[in-house]
């Protein structure tokens, strides 16, 4: 049996320069870890929005509290999926309570924004929230893609 590999952590601001260097650190500790590319994309997708509304929403103070972005790479061959904790000190939100916004019924009714929950809600296959000390943990998890016999 393999031994288990170790979670990856990085703690940056949450700034606009830090959303670079989170996607640069995701993308190495995922090649490290032999994580298929696709999976890399989407996961990068979810954590760029994520981040992008980190800074945008998370309240007043949020920008004095580091984020830390926690990589689990599972286990491929076990069924446990890649994932990938989130956690700041933004005002409490639960974005696995969140409503799913209304689709406009014409172009002119289509605003800008407001749709990156929906992104990443359909690019990650589970997401959880919890609030511990006063910190947001938002866990996004992909499966890893299965093994086609006689490949």
């Amino acid at each position: 049996m393999a031994a288990a590999i170790p979670a990856d952590e990085l703690h940056l601001q949450p700034d606009a320069q830090s959303l670079r260097e989170a996607s640069i650190w995701l993308a190495e500790r995922c090649r490290l870890r032999s994580v298929p590319q696709e999976l890399i994309d989407r996961l990068d997708l979810c954590l760029n929005e994520v981040l992008a509304n980190l800074i945008d929403h998370a309240g007043p103070g949020a920008q004095d509290i580091p984020v830390e972005l926690v990589l689990d790479p599972g286990d491929p061959s076990g069924g446990n999926p890649l994932s990938l904790q989130v956690r700041d000190g933004g005002e409490p939100f639960d974005p696995t309570a969140a409503p799913s916004p209304t689709a406009p019924t014409v172009l002119a009714d289509m605003g800008i924004g407001g749709l990156g929950l929906v992104m990443v809600r359909r690019f990650c296959d589970e997401m959880r929230y919890r609030r511990v000390n006063d910190l947001n943990e938002l866990t996004l998890c992909l499966a890893w893609p299965q093994e086609t016999p006689g490949r």
